[in-house]
């Protein structure tokens, strides 16, 4: 079992304070949309992650907080959206790309337009890559959520169960690849509320970047 965090955050100027104190790894965002300042992972703070050893996990969310942002359509504008941003940040083939569902949905909504759009996700992975994406998928949200949608779409290899485990589901579902807790100690500079504890099976679709940059010489 692996020992992370996720947060909103940069921490590019944490990365090695993290790794000493046992975090294998730090999930970030890819986002089209967001106004957030340091919400998108940037290239330096991967090959920072990447340079301390700490394995970067990723997670594509504009606003995905209620059923109508949910659509086959803005599945796959998303799916194109975050294939175009790992391939620019050279994130490493076979590793994943998580999609967020951060709201308590309903079984229907769930069964409904969320499930469009994770098939507008498989699609929109498939375009961008002309053929088969070499990126894998993986799911954020409730754990009814996390259920139906690893069980309904072959397509999507990993689930990611929220902190929130008032939502529907998230008290017994026990199938996740990453469970995520809300943080009780200030770590690394970041305040408990600035990022979020989890924990991951040794797989979870996570990367280093296959190079990096050679320290500046004096």
């Amino acid at each position: 079992m692996k020992r992370g965090i996720s947060t909103n955050r940069n921490v590019t100027n944490q990365a090695s304070c993290l790794k000493q104190l046992g975090i294998d790894f730090a999930f970030r965002y890819y986002s089209q949309t967001t106004q957030q300042p340091e919400k998108r992972l940037t290239q330096a703070e991967a090959e920072a992650l990447s340079a301390a050893g700490v394995q970067i996990g990723v997670v594509y969310e504009d606003a995905p907080t209620s059923l109508s942002y949910f659509s086959g359509t803005r599945g796959h504008q998303d799916a194109v959206n975050a294939y175009n941003a790992a391939l620019s940040l050279h994130q490493l083939p076979g590793s994943a790309i998580y999609f967020a569902i951060d709201y308590d949905a309903a079984l229907a909504d769930i069964s409904g337009s969320i499930f469009d759009y994770f098939k507008g996700v498989d699609q929109g992975m498939r375009d961008a890559s002309g053929g088969n994406s070499t990126y894998l998928i993986g799911v954020y949200g409730s754990g009814a959520a996390c259920d139906f949608i690893k069980t309904q779409c072959p397509f999507v290899r990993y689930s990611w169960l929220a902190e929130s485990t008032g939502w529907l589901g998230s008290k017994t579902y026990a199938a996740w690849d990453l469970n995520q807790a809300i943080a009780t100690t200030d770590l690394c500079g970041f305040s408990a509320d600035e990022y979020e504890e989890n924990q991951a099976l040794d797989n979870f679709g996570g990367f280093i970047l296959g190079y990096v940059p050679p320290s500046p010489t004096t």
